[in-house]
Order: structure tokens, then sequence, then C-alpha cells
């Protein structure tokens, strides 16, 4: 393999602190090396942590299908990566309604994009008893 693509395949930029990624990336030189048929990416579903796992696998594998110029195959892994990506924003979309955010100090529902941990009820209550009605109105 000259200098040159080597230099090109160490610079693919993933990351290198998944252990699966680098193993891949391992399996995908000795591919190119030997002039085997590149590893397919390890696909696992599951977890939100699982799919996003996969969807790096995906990514390096599509890094080396553009390096070695196999645009018909990368336009495959393209659109499986597109439903991965679907399936991301699915479980995103559904766990987000598991999660709300609550007063702290009653439990009542606050809007996402509300300013301060407690409810405005709770807040004026606070209020009033610190400073007295007085300076509240």
């Amino acid at each position: 393999m000259p200098i040159v693509d080597l230099y090109g395949y160490l610079q693919l930029p993933f990351s290198a602190k998944e252990s699966s990624l680098k193993k891949q990336w391992v399996a995908s030189m000795n591919a190119i090396v030997n002039r085997e048929e590149l590893p397919e990416p390890r696909m696992i579903e599951g977890s939100l942590e699982k799919l996003e796992l996969s969807y790096k696998a995906i990514g390096l594998h599509l890094l080396f299908l553009y390096r070695m110029d196999r645009r018909p195959e990368a336009i495959y892994w393209e659109r499986v990566r597109e439903e991965l990506t679907d399936k991301i924003h699915n479980v995103l979309r559904k766990d987000m309604k598991k999660f709300k955010r609550t007063c702290s100090a009653c439990s009542k529902d606050l809007p996402w994009n509300h300013d301060h941990a407690i409810c405005d009820s709770c807040f004026h209550k606070r209020f009033r008893r610190r400073y007295g009605d007085d300076d509240f109105n």
C-alpha cells in the first residue's frame, strides 16, 4: 500500500475511545491489506447508547468506502444510517415523554423552558414569607 494511502487511513476521524470502533478500524485495515472484502459494521439494537454506537460504526464504514471510491456501497450504507437515525429519534421522542420537569417545592409540572427550579406560585409564597406582603405588591 502506498504511504499516502496508509496515511489517509490513519487520519480517518472516528471515536478511538470506543473499543469496538478501534476493532472495526483494525479489521477494515486488515481486509484492505489482504485484499479482502471490508467487514460490515456491527449493528446493535436496543438502548440509545447501542443505537448511537451502531451509527458511529456505520459512519466509520462509510469513511472507508468513500476513501476506496466505492460509492454504490456507500449509498446503501447511507440509507441504512438514515433508518438508524429515525430509530434514534423515535427513542429520544419516546424517552423525552418519560421525563418531566417538576417544582422542587410542590412537585407541580413545569414547562421545559421554565427559568427556575420552583413554580411561580411557590416562588411568590417564599417571597411573601421573606419580604412580607407590602414589598410584594
